[in-house]
Formats: structure tokens, C-alpha cells, sequence
């Protein structure tokens, strides 16, 4: 399992498979826009306390990707949150800087070949990660003081077979908790959406989130960890500036 770590995104030049590349890794960060996706029947909690819940409420599969949406929901607020928008800002991918790690909602995928992707990913910007590679890219949300709705655009499509959903909230008492759906058929919903017209020029990549916090320790600890692009070898990891 590991994450990329890519550099800030920079215009493509003229070169037409450069050009190719980075259109495409842009196509990767939201779900097409020439599609009317499959919706496939999840609605799943992954974690409930006697607080708070965590439930995967909506996934739809495109030819690029599944789009899921993350929901939130609040008994009693954390300590600390006194303002409008506080829970978000735990829940979406853009912390503020001064929002520290255990007090962040951290979700991940996990593929049944073992590759992964978390909601820390470092930026968005290119080099671009192989077409393999797995991607969890925010596409937005919001919600209120008790009830958030975070989508997340989830790239290649999934095999067939079963995924594993994780999260970690330890200021609201949730441990690392692993959830595996054994029978999600994604790729089988990607060949179902429907293509309405060619697919247009991506617009150019969001500006990337600031550094974060990476956990030391359990699964995100790994799914999270930079790596070096170009060997592929997670001993050597970029440096976090």
C-alpha cells in the first residue's frame, strides 16, 4: 500500500504527449462530465458510536472512476468546534493549517490487490501517478454543525470483487476501523454509464491543499506514506517542506 507525493501542478507545454499526459491525469481528480453514471446499491456505516457515525452513502461508477460520498453524522459536536463550517473543516481533504492530525476524519480505500488511497494525499498536481495507481481526489461537499456529505472521486475503477473502506477519528473515540463490502461489482457498473457526447478539454488542476500532518503508526501510516515517483520505492521518501 503507499500513496504518490506529487510535485505543484505546472502548465502543460506544447509537446502533444506531454500535453496527453496531463490531460489525462486532470481527467482523473473529478468524475466525467460527459457521463450519466451507474449508481451501485451502497449504503453502508462503517463506524457508530453512541455520538457520531460514518457511512458511505452513495457510489456511482464511471468509465475514469467511482465517485462516493463520505456522510457525517453528529449526536453531540466534538469539543471545540464554536463556528459554522468547524465540522467540515475536519472532514475535508483542506484542513486548515492549524487543524492537528488526531482531530481530523482520515478515510481510505483499499483495492483487493492491496493498493490503497487516503484522503491525505500531499497535492494534485503532476507528475503524474501511473494509470494504476490509485487516486482519492475531493470533488466537495458541506453540511452543518452536526451533519457533513463529503464526495470524493475515486480513480481506476475498482476490480470486481471486494473493497475495503477505512477510517480513523480518534477525537470522537474512533479507533482504526477496517470495513470490507466482499461484493462491490464496479467494473461492471463502469460499462454501464452512459456516454453522452466526446469528452471535452480538462480545465486545469485545483490548486493543491497545504502540507499536512502524516500518521505515524497503522494502516494510514502506510496507505499515506510518499513515495520517491520516479524508483517507486517507499524507502525513499519525499521530503515533507
Amino acid at each position: 500500500m503507499k500513496s504518490m507525493h506529487f510535485a505543484a501542478s505546472s502548465a502543460p507545454d506544447a509537446d502533444p504527449e506531454s500535453r496527453a499526459a496531463h490531460e489525462a491525469f486532470l481527467m482523473r481528480l473529478r468524475r466525467p462530465e460527459n457521463e450519466i453514471g451507474s449508481a451501485v446499491p451502497v449504503s453502508v456505516v462503517l463506524v457508530r458510536t453512541d455520538d457520531v457515525a460514518v457511512a458511505i452513502t452513495s457510489v456511482t461508477a464511471f468509465t475514469t472512476g467511482v465517485a462516493l460520498t463520505v456522510a457525517v453524522r453528529m449526536r453531540v459536536p466534538p469539543a471545540g468546534l464554536d463556528r459554522p463550517g468547524d465540522l467540515y473543516r475536519l472532514v475535508s481533504l483542506y484542513p486548515q493549517p492549524d487543524v492537528p492530525l488526531d482531530r481530523r476524519l482520515l478515510f481510505g480505500v483499499e483495492y483487493a490487490d492491496g493498493r490503497a488511497a487516503t484522503n491525505l494525499s500531499d497535492d494534485f498536481g503532476s507528475p503524474a501517478p501511473s494509470a494504476d495507481e490509485p487516486m482519492l481526489a475531493p470533488t466537495g461537499g458541506g453540511g452543518d454543525e452536526f451533519s457533513v456529505d463529503h464526495a470524493y472521486f475515486l480513480s481506476p475503477v475498482p476490480p470486481d470483487g471486494p473493497l475495503a473502506f477505512v477510517c480513523s477519528w480518534p477525537v470522537c473515540g474512533i479507533p482504526e476501523t477496517r470495513h470490507v463490502v466482499e461484493h462491490l461489482e464496479l467494473t461492471t457498473a463502469s460499462a454501464r454509464s452512459t456516454i453522452l457526447w466526446p469528452r471535452q478539454p480538462a480545465i486545469d488542476a485545483p490548486p493543491p491543499p497545504p502540507k499536512r500532518e502524516l500518521p505515524t503508526t497503522g494502516w494510514f501510516a502506510q496507505a499515506a506514506r510518499p513515495v520517491d515517483i520516479e524508483s517507486g520505492d517507499p524507502s525513499k521518501e519525499v521530503p515533507q517542506t
